[in-house]
């Protein structure tokens, strides 16, 4: 009698899985068929208005909404508003729905408080969580999701989105969601940050990255800064994370390649978290990086992006910081003339590298081009008070160190304030 319960259970077993891939192929080739066909808002609403309408049907309309970016937003709109076809979504708990509800996370702040109070989409992601189901759509979701609002991510946090991931990345699964994951929950600060699941996670992905290190670093970089902005964690904690990072195979690579990416996302969250390094980390690490830097001033000089010119600015600025005596700065010396005169802004923080420099890391010939740098600076036509600001201290230092600069800048501010002072509203007393 068991042997034949056990026969009768697999057989049913078989016959259920067989019934469930016709339905498939069938819904598939529904849904190849639907798919040629470009529909209207008109549509949508009038299958929203069916209360009978198939499910797989209004599906397949409202996902070529949420596909297209320039829709998306108005036709979640348009779903909210019923609320007898939102509820057979949360409770279908089908492969289309699900896509659905993933891709409607994808929204607008007013929409999230609605999906979050009214439906309560984190909790039907959850138990999507729970039961393992459609992982890479629900890890997508949460992702878009978590970047609603801090009660949100939080939500998640607490109910095992780290468990979760660590469990799917420790089966080398989905690591490209993942990483877009974390870069989304890092967008703001935590209140509370135990180290170990952040950087088990974070290492798993450092050792199988392959294209997704815009968001690896990101998230990498977001997690460390938050990491050494809490006073609650100790100096050597804070360098001890640095040095277990710096220390992760692949993780060097990573680090290397966004220093000379172009791409905007990369290069600027290398910078910062190098950046984060030097300020917090007790290792020398230009013998690691001094060369990647000096390729990073070479991108970065023509680089379309400011910020990366900024970025870059700080950076050696940290470096300085700690290295008064700073050949590298010798070495880049000819990238920083070009950076130095792309924007106002730039020269500022060219000028604070400047002033924080011991000016024997520069040979005499490069000493002098500084000067015609500044003195080219202060003679620029569009003068004003933040360029005379920004390159004044280069002056003085460097009055200071030979006194072949001295009498020029003397010169030039009587001549200024007889001759240029009333047109730029310049008072040399304030600077």
């Amino acid at each position: 009698m068991f042997h034949q319960d056990s026969i009768n259970i697999r057989k049913e077993s078989r016959n259920n899985i067989i019934s469930q891939r016709r339905r498939d192929v069938i819904d598939s080739e529904k849904l190849q068929i639907q798919e040629k066909k470009i529909y209207q808002f008109s549509d949508l609403q009038q299958a929203l208005n069916n209360p009978n309408t198939n499910l797989l049907d209004l599906c397949i309309i409202i996902l070529q909404f949420l596909n297209d970016d320039d829709n998306s937003h108005r036709a979640v709109d348009i779903v909210l508003k019923n609320d007898h076809q939102m509820m057979r979504l949360l409770q279908s708990r089908n492969n289309y729905s699900n896509k659905v509800l993933c891709k409607m996370s994808n929204c607008t702040f007013d929409q999230g408080e609605v999906l979050f109070e009214k439906f309560q989409l984190q909790l039907y992601l959850t138990q999507m969580m729970k039961n393992k189901e459609f992982p890479s759509d629900v890890i997508l979701g949460i992702a878009d999701f978590s970047s609603q609002s801090k009660d949100i991510r939080n939500f998640f946090i607490q109910n095992g989105i780290n468990e979760y991931c660590i469990f799917y990345l420790s089966m080398n699964q989905f690591h490209k969601q993942i990483a877009y994951l974390y870069q989304s929950l890092f967008r703001t600060v935590f209140d509370v940050l135990p180290k170990e699941p952040y950087l088990q996670i974070f290492q798993y992905l450092i050792s199988t990255q392959v294209d997704y290190q815009s968001d690896l670093m990101w998230g990498i970089h977001q997690f460390y800064a938050q990491y050494t902005m809490r006073e609650d964690i100790n100096t050597n904690d804070k360098q001890e994370l640095a040095q277990v990072l710096l220390y992760t195979p692949g993780f060097l690579q990573i680090m290397q390649t966004g220093l000379q990416s172009t791409d905007y996302l990369l290069i600027i969250s290398a910078l910062r978290l190098l950046q984060k390094f030097f300020q917090f980390c007790n290792m020398d690490l230009i013998p690691v990086f001094g060369h990647d830097i000096k390729q990073l001033l070479t991108v970065c000089k023509s680089h379309d992006v400011q910020m990366a010119k900024m970025e870059s600015l700080r950076l050696l600025i940290y470096i300085v910081k700690k290295h008064q005596y700073c050949p590298l700065i010798s070495e880049c010396f000819d990238d920083l003339k070009v950076i130095f005169n792309a924007s106002v802004k730039l020269q500022q923080y060219a000028a604070e590298l400047f002033n924080k420099l011991d000016l024997n890391s520069l040979t005499e010939q490069q000493r002098r081009e500084l000067f015609q740098l500044v003195l080219g600076t202060i003679e620029s036509p569009q003068l004003d008070i933040e360029r005379i600001r920004s390159v004044f201290g280069i002056i003085l230092k460097l009055m200071d160190f030979e006194n072949e600069y001295y009498e020029w800048p003397l010169n030039f501010i009587h001549a200024q304030q007889n001759h240029q002072s009333n047109e730029v509203g310049i008072d040399f007393n304030e600077i």
